[in-house]
C-alpha cells in the first residue's frame, strides 16, 4: 500500500472524524436560488433517505439563498413555507439574498438597484412583477409594487429565518479548543 493510500485509509478510520450526535441525522440544503425543480427532486431524496433509514431525529437545515437568480423563487418559498416532512424538522437559516430581499422590503435605500442586479430581477418576475416596468418607476413606486407582489406570508416566512445556527447536534465535530469558528 502506497503512503497516500495508508493515510487516507487512517483519515477514513478515525474514530475522532467529524460525526453527528449519535440518534441525529442532518440534511443541510443550500443555494436553491429560484429552482423549484432542483428543490423537488432534493425533498424527494430526502424524504425517501428518511423512510429507507433507521429511525433518528432528522433535521432538515436550509443554508440560505433560497430566492433570487433562477425561475420560481416564489414557488420556491411556497413549497418550503408549507413543506412539512415526516420525522424531520426544518430549520431555516437566511442567506444574502433573503437578507437584501428584506432590507429592500423595509425601505433600505439604494439596495433595490443592487439587488435586482444580482438575481433579484428574476425574484421578481417568478412574483409577476416586470423589472423593466419597474425601471421606469420611482424608487418609492416600485417598492410599492414589489411589496404588493410579494405575499405577508412569504415575507413573514422569510423574516422568520434565523441568521444562525447553534447546536451540538450539528456542531459536533467543534475543534478541540471549543473556539467559535464563525
Amino acid at each position: 500500500m502506497n503512503i497516500l493510500s495508508s493515510f487516507f485509509k487512517s483519515l477514513s478510520s478515525d474514530a475522532s472524524s467529524p460525526h453527528g450526535a449519535e440518534g441525529y441525522r442532518a440534511y443541510a440544503v443550500g443555494d436553491i436560488h429560484g429552482r423549484l425543480d432542483l428543490l423537488d427532486r432534493l425533498l424527494a431524496k430526502i424524504e425517501a433517505d428518511i423512510a429507507a433509514r433507521r429511525r433518528s431525529k432528522n433535521r432538515v437545515i436550509f443554508l440560505g439563498d433560497l430566492i433570487d437568480r433562477g425561475p420560481q423563487s416564489a414557488q420556491v418559498v411556497e413549497r418550503l413555507r408549507t413543506w412539512r416532512p415526516r420525522d424531520a424538522v426544518t430549520i431555516f437559516l437566511s442567506g444574502n439574498h433573503e437578507e437584501v430581499l428584506l432590507r429592500v422590503l423595509a425601505g433600505e435605500p439604494t439596495t433595490l438597484g443592487d439587488w435586482l442586479k444580482f438575481g433579484g430581477a428574476e425574484c421578481l418576475a417568478s412574483y409577476g412583477v416586470s423589472p423593466a416596468a419597474s425601471a421606469g418607476k420611482s424608487e418609492a413606486a416600485a417598492l410599492a409594487d414589489i411589496k404588493a407582489a410579494i405575499p405577508a406570508e412569504h415575507q413573514d416566512f422569510l423574516a422568520s429565518f434565523a441568521d444562525t445556527f447553534d447546536s451540538a447536534i450539528i456542531c459536533s465535530s467543534m475543534p478541540e479548543s471549543g473556539r467559535d469558528l464563525r
